[in-house]
């Protein structure tokens, strides 16, 4: 099916350029392996060199990894060598949820060549509000894992708890990671997008409102490091959220950088368990996010799946595209989860 809108809204209006609507995403069509049991929160990483791995039939060559998350048991991978088609799957990562996963051929400037940022199990509220119930774990090869080790912050700038000038401010994990080999050493306050890890992340908190009730609402916060580990907390709120009627929560997000500037594709939704819309925002310098969808007419209502966990986006460059997997409810069932994709032209 083919997704279109009544008011195109074109990512030209902040300068990035790509073709039509940001929201106009072509489906697949069908759900996409693997079939055989549910799966959530995807995070596919690309490379086009197959990340190193030598294989015999280069249409074979597995240019896709997938991790996900399995009915609570942790990190699944899968390869595939064109994103749709996908390989045997494998528990790689017990315990680890919302994965979010990078691959570097230089080890990150020394070290491993894969690292997954990603969230323990939640065993009460009070979890959401620590860092350390976020870790980080390095791979030779993307499927043993090391021990993961317990992100820190920084005392006064923290990500989440009573170091977050927001109020009740807590997190269900990572949303993107994005590295620049480039960047300096040293922490830069000044140009947050100028060091070597920045991270996009699940941020929640309590607003109380005149009539003295509570109401939560949930968007994208952003921090960065020099190491990956150690994050410090930009800003002191939100860098997206939405507003009523548009939504209350954005409960995933998926950033892609470009030479332009920054593309965001998010969920959204009145409510946590209200109809999850996919809408999309743009920045030119990562920090400063203009939502395009200015209206609720101008979000995806993601209506086939009855229920939408995770996205995952990409850019290809072979293909001239974008590609969205997410984790969907499965058409005629009540309980499992598969994955859907969908490709949005990039010129």
């Amino acid at each position: 099916m083919r997704y279109s809108l009544p008011t195109i809204v074109l990512a030209l209006i902040s300068g990035i350029a790509v073709a039509g609507s940001l929201v106009d995403w072509q489906d697949y069509g069908k759900q996409i392996a693997p079939l055989d049991h549910s799966a959530t929160h995807p995070c596919v990483v690309y490379d086009e060199e197959a990340f190193g791995e030598g294989v015999s039939d280069p249409s074979r060559a597995p240019y896709y990894k997938v991790y996900y998350n399995h009915a609570g048991t942790g990190t699944y991978l899968a390869t595939s060598p064109d994103g749709v088609e996908f390989d045997e799957k494998r528990l790689v990562k017990p315990g680890a949820n919302v994965p979010c996963v990078l691959y570097d051929s230089e080890g990150f400037g020394g070290g491993s060549p894969y690292r997954m940022w990603y969230a323990k199990k939640f065993l009460k509220e009070a979890d959401h509000h620590v860092i350390s119930s976020l870790e980080m774990s390095e791979s030779e090869d993307g499927i043993n894992w090391k021990q993961g080790k317990m992100l820190t912050d920084d005392k006064e700038y923290g990500l989440v708890g009573k170091s977050h000038p927001l109020f009740g401010a807590g997190t269900y994990g990572p949303l993107t990671v994005l590295y620049n080999a480039e960047a300096p050493d040293k922490l830069d306050d000044t140009n947050v997008m100028n060091n070597k890890f920045v991270m996009y992340y699940d941020l929640y908190c309590v607003f109380i409102g005149e009539d003295k009730s509570w109401n939560i609402r949930e968007g994208v916060g952003l921090a960065y490091s020099t190491d990956g580990r150690h994050w410090k907390r930009y800003g002191d709120s939100m860098v997206l959220m939405l507003d009523p009627p548009q939504g209350t929560h954005i409960v995933d997000a998926a950033v892609v950088k470009r030479p332009d500037g920054y593309l965001m594709w998010y969920l959204g939704s009145v409510g946590t368990k209200g109809v999850r819309r996919i809408g999309a925002a743009t920045s030119k310098n990562g920090m400063n996010w203009e939502n395009t969808a200015t209206s609720i007419d101008h979000m995806v209502v993601v209506d086939d799946y009855k229920g939408t966990y995770g996205l995952s986006v990409v850019y290809c460059p072979e293909k001239g595209l974008y590609e969205m997997w997410r984790g969907a409810k499965a058409k005629g069932e009540k309980e499992r989860y598969c994955l859907m994709y969908s490709t949005l032209a990039a010129e």
